[in-house]
């Protein structure tokens, strides 16, 4: 594909932000915009496995540029912003719904306006790429904030009886632990401890995420709570199985912090 005119680029997507009020029209005329970059050489960013969506497998600097022009309207119109997430990600288009996810983020964290909309479509969001940029993007403005309605939600999502939603819980814990300004781990461990101790084998992937980020962020405190945690358990327990499942999925530097303990055993 020929490099990308990017003045012809703003033309369009400034054309295309002209819809922004009237759903049906913006996303008629997506189409087409997506159509025009379509590069079939691509392959989408993180998709390691065949999509189940359709993918117009545009260069990511047209969804970008897409994004910078909406960002300002997402936020000084949420409902309209609102109506035409909802009608992209009724879609069933990639693109279309990772707009979707990142219009959803700039909104006001409403509870009443958003929640909802990010239970329902991180669980409909069948797509590697597509649930992990949901999660990360259209949780942007509530972490940033409303840090304890954010944590809440990782809470509800964590819940012992719930869990068919960790998996949203820990890939969206990923972003905030990545964030240096945030520093309330003592909550993180506690909500952390219940699924951990019960993790199922399909998501020792996110969590050994999860542990990599608080080993780096926080060693020390890390390798204490693991510490104090397995002494309180037996040693045959989900605990100390879930930690050795963990261990080959961790950087040689996790290894090392955590070996002496598992190992251990």
């Amino acid at each position: 594909m020929p490099a990308i005119d990017l003045l012809r680029l703003r033309q369009q997507v400034t054309r295309l932000s002209e819809f922004f009020f009237l759903p049906a029209e913006f996303v008629k005329h997506f189409h087409v915009l997506l159509e025009a970059y379509h590069n079939p050489t691509l392959r989408p960013t993180q998709a390691s496995t065949p999509l189940s969506l359709f993918s117009y497998r545009t260069p990511p600097m047209v969804l970008r540029t897409i994004e910078q022009e909406l960002r300002g309207l997402a936020i000084s119109y949420p409902e309209y912003a609102l109506e035409l997430a909802d009608a992209l990600w009724k879609e069933e288009v990639l693109e279309m719904r990772l707009l979707a996810a990142f219009l959803l983020g700039q909104i006001q964290p409403r509870e009443q306006w958003v929640l909802t909309r990010l239970t329902t479509w991180a669980n409909q969001a069948r797509d590697a790429e597509l649930r992990t940029t949901l999660l990360k993007n259209g949780l942007e403005r509530m972490r940033r904030e409303s840090p304890q309605l954010f944590l809440s939600l990782i809470a509800e999502w964590l819940n012992p009886q719930r869990p068919h939603l960790w998996e949203n819980a820990l890939q969206a814990l990923i972003p905030l632990l990545e964030d240096k300004e945030f520093e309330n781990f003592p909550l993180i461990f506690n909500l952390l401890r219940p699924a951990l101790e019960r993790m199922p084998p399909m998501l020792k992937n996110e969590m050994a995420m999860v542990l990599e980020q608080l080993l780096r962020r926080v060693p020390n405190e890390t390798v204490f709570t693991l510490r104090q945690w397995l002494a309180e358990a037996e040693s045959q327990s989900d605990l100390w199985r879930a930690l050795r499942r963990l261990l080959p999925l961790l950087s040689p530097a996790a290894q090392q912090s955590l070996s002496s303990l598992v190992r251990g055993s």
